[in-house]
């Protein structure tokens, strides 16, 4: 699984300590169901009627903060699970960069699977 290290502008405050790099991963494909699983709630409804229905309602941000979390693989070096709490003691231009480290990780691995994709292609068609 690709890997990125990033070295943050402000450090990350939790806990009462300081971190200066975090190591990113790729997404998969569990990352993201957990994620879109995480950021649903049920809810309470009141019809027109004043009938009660519940319905699922999730919210996109809760979705992506979940999702970058599960990418966290350490800080500094420490395996520390992510939780959104953790969140308010980074910056949000390390926030930006981690979101941007990722982004460029995830394309990354994309355009390799997409070259090995052709390379396989280009070999099947070669040897008909």
């Amino acid at each position: 699984m690709a890997t990125k290290p990033v070295t943050l502008d402000d450090h990350w405050h939790i806990a009462g300590r300081s971190y200066s790099e975090v190591v990113l991963r790729e997404t998969t494909t569990l990352d993201i169901v957990e994620a879109r699983e995480e950021a649903e709630e049920a809810r309470e409804v009141i019809m027109a009627d004043g009938r009660s229905e519940v319905t699922i309602v999730a919210s996109p941000m809760r979705a992506a903060i979940a999702l970058i979390s599960r990418q966290i693989v350490s800080l500094d070096g420490e395996e520390i699970p992510i939780i959104r709490p953790m969140l308010r003691g980074l910056s949000t231009r390390d926030f930006n960069k981690i979101c941007s480290a990722i982004e460029e990780l995830d394309q990354s691995v994309m355009a390799v699977g997409r070259s090995v994709t052709r390379g396989r292609d280009d070999a099947g068609g070669a040897g008909s």
